[in-house]
């Protein structure tokens, strides 16, 4: 199951969408949650099996730095963006 989640987050998001079209015209975004709950997944994963962190690393890596993406830092305070793609 985990690998499908991971198609869905990087390859091709279609599926998670519950079926609603994007608009004509619509830029792709990238949303914050997205990396985060993957990130989360991962973490689960691996406080359930250790033996996972290996297996997971390079997918926590490109997580944190979707996060990252989203963070600008401006006169020392963080401001949330929405990326586009």
């Amino acid at each position: 199951m985990m690998e499908k989640i991971i198609y869905w987050v990087r390859e091709d998001p279609s599926a998670i969408r519950c079926g609603v079209p994007a608009l004509p015209g619509q830029q792709n975004t990238s949303s914050l949650a997205v990396p985060m709950m993957l990130l989360c997944l991962v973490d689960q994963m691996e406080t359930m099996d250790p033996n996972m962190a290996a297996k997971y690393a390079e997918i926590a890596d490109w997580s944190v730095k979707q996060v990252l993406a989203h963070i600008q830092v401006l006169h020392l305070s963080a401001l949330l963006t929405l990326i586009s793609k």
